[in-house]
């Protein structure tokens, strides 16, 4: 009996000296594996990136920015090489993976950064820093002025549409700003300025473009002149197409009202300091958008796999309104001249379609509107 009793003691510790080698294999496998997965965090790509943060405005009126430059290589850096103020600057990074540099960019200008990557061949990389704008490419000759053309892609195509100026100065209604845009639509030479019209479920609003401008007071006359400029605040002569820059703008005592340019207040280095988005022109509000408790016209629908019936009127426009359209999806598919029911057929099962009537008054001006997304059945 002791002998067994010695055997199995004997085992025990066999199989405690088993298990505690186990546990020390499995814990040593574990932190081989988080090293492993570290090693792969470490891991970084190839880049060369910047960043500005703000800009100073020179004499001659061109820009010079503070940018963060950030330099990054898998294997290391060994040198970084560049000409800062007509001096070359040579940095030794001693294998850094990511290396910052804060740097001083004149606009439009090439900038060489030669990178020589630990174990790896030069490479050069080139910092080019461009004025942050809205719109650059829109400045072109419109009737005998260079003008900022009218920038739209903020409005939703459904419910915007082109309003043109008449010979008697009332606006007409025209199509859907997804169509081709009238002839004639605005001619800033003449003070004919772009108009839209916008309207949501009976909401509706008039909406003027001014495009980006300089100005000058005479202060013998008391009259304003008016340049408008590109979005770097250039004016082109349409005459002699002479170029005048912002500077001899700024010198002719022309100035540049606040609206054209905003800050972004989140990449402020100094409290005097801002970067500044440039646009090329906004549209202002010549009626805000009302809140109706009557709409002008108003309607309901019911709509099946292919059809959309629209009924059950409201029309309290019928002492202005001389004919009335039907539309879906900014087509005009039916005009009359007194309101009633109406079916858009052949339509696809499960698919939303963008309806509107409109009732016109003299010279086709809009007397009330009403636009409603419905949804055809899915079998």
């Amino acid at each position: 009996m002791k002998r067994i009793k010695k055997i199995n003691k004997k085992v025990m510790i066999i199989g405690m000296i088993v298990i505690i080698i186990l546990i020390t294999l499995t814990s040593m496998k574990k932190i081989n594996t988080n090293i492993i997965n570290k090693d792969k965090q470490a891991e970084i790509i190839e880049e060369f990136s910047w960043e500005a943060k703000a800009f100073n405005i020179n004499d001659d009126y061109t820009y010079t920015y503070e940018v963060l430059i950030i330099i990054q290589e898998t294997e290391g850096i060994d040198t970084v090489a560049y000409t800062k103020d007509g001096e070359e600057i040579v940095i030794n990074a001693n294998r850094k993976q990511k290396l910052a540099i804060d740097y001083q960019a004149l606009e439009n200008t090439d900038y060489e950064f030669k990178i020589t990557p630990y174990g790896g061949q030069e490479k050069t990389e080139i910092l080019h820093v461009e004025r942050r704008v809205s719109g650059k490419d829109t400045y072109k000759l419109v009737n005998g002025i260079y003008v900022n053309t009218p920038y739209l892609e903020n409005f939703n195509s459904k419910n915007t549409r082109y309003l043109s100026i008449t010979n008697n100065d009332t606006l007409k209604i025209g199509n859907w700003i997804n169509n081709q845009e009238p002839e004639n639509w605005y001619d800033y030479a003449n003070q004919k300025w772009a108009n839209i019209y916008v309207e949501a479920e009976g909401a509706e609003g008039y909406y003027v473009w001014i495009p980006k401008y300089m100005y000058k007071l005479n202060e013998e006359t008391q009259r304003t002149d008016v340049k408008f400029v590109d979005v770097y605040n250039n004016y082109i002569d349409a005459t002699t197409k002479e170029v005048t820059t912002y500077g001899e703008l700024i010198e002719q005592g022309y100035k540049l009202p606040e609206a054209f340019e905003y800050g972004d207040g989140n990449n402020l280095l100094d409290s005097n300091i801002m970067l500044t988005t440039s646009i090329s022109g906004y549209w202002i509000s010549k009626y805000q958008l009302n809140s109706l408790k009557e709409f002008n016209i108003n309607y309901e629908a019911t709509a099946n796999n292919n059809n959309i019936v629209i009924n059950n009127f409201t029309n309290n426009v019928t002492d202005k309104a001389l004919k009335y359209t039907y539309s879906i999806n900014g087509e005009i598919v039916n005009t009359v001249n007194t309101l009633g029911n109406y079916t858009f057929g052949n339509l696809n099962s499960g698919e939303n379609y963008t309806i509107n009537i409109t009732a016109l008054g003299q010279n086709d001006t809009v007397v009330g509107s009403m636009t409603k997304v419905i949804s055809t059945n899915n079998e």
